[in-house]
């Protein structure tokens, strides 16, 4: 996505809750930024700016050689990028699962659309440019409600499945565990088939488009 223009296009994939796993390492990644420079939650856009910028000087002037060396540091202010992200209540938490592999996002609460924040701070890190943040996630968000009053994106319920997923995901390991205990090969085989399937259409299918922001 340019800064000057949203670039939204559709992807195969599903878009879920966060798994109570996945909720822990969410608050982990926030904690540690926080945490590592004594700052009170959320951190502060004005603060994320001047990490950013600290961080593309660094790759600029050679500094930092390793880039994978700061996977913490990116996850962690990808994530509370994306914080802010949460602030008018319209997006909430949510899981992609697509061709490129797995990624904590914002989700709109309403439509089947995701904004990538880590990925749009490592991206631009790895381009070397030199962002307004604060100017890309008001880009951002308006494209995104752009596609919204358009009509043209379908609904999502998304967000009400999520106490079902975790009960049903808590029933899918008691039933695998009566299944090792009798050693019921074919057994295991389709109850993982049954739930695979059924995880796939409380999402929306496998193949469902996401509009992608980012």
């Amino acid at each position: 996505m340019q800064d000057s223009q949203n670039q939204i296009g559709p992807i195969n994939g599903i878009i879920r809750p966060l798994s109570a796993a996945e909720r822990l390492s969410l608050e982990d990644s926030l904690n540690w930024l926080a945490d590592g420079f004594r700052l009170e939650r959320p951190v502060e856009l004005a603060f994320i700016q001047s990490l950013y910028d600290d961080q593309l000087r660094d790759l600029i002037d050679g500094a930092e050689q390793d880039f994978e060396h700061t996977d913490q540091l990116l996850i962690s202010l990808g994530l509370s990028y994306g914080f802010t992200f949460l602030y008018d209540g319209d997006f909430a938490w949510a899981r992609v699962v697509d061709e490129h592999g797995e990624e904590t996002v914002v989700a709109s609460k309403t439509h089947h659309l995701s904004i990538q924040p880590i990925s749009m701070i490592e991206g631009r890190l790895r381009e070397r440019k030199a962002v307004d943040l604060a100017g890309v996630r008001y880009a951002t968000l308006e494209g995104a409600r752009a596609v919204i009053a358009q009509g043209t994106w379908r609904h999502s319920d998304w967000t009400r499945y999520l106490t079902n997923s975790e009960e049903s995901a808590c029933l899918r390991i008691l039933l695998l565990t009566l299944a090792e205990i009798i050693n019921a090969q074919q057994l295991r085989s389709r109850l993982d088939e049954i739930f695979f399937a059924r995880a796939l259409s409380v999402v929306g299918g496998q193949n469902s488009r996401i509009e992608r922001f980012g």
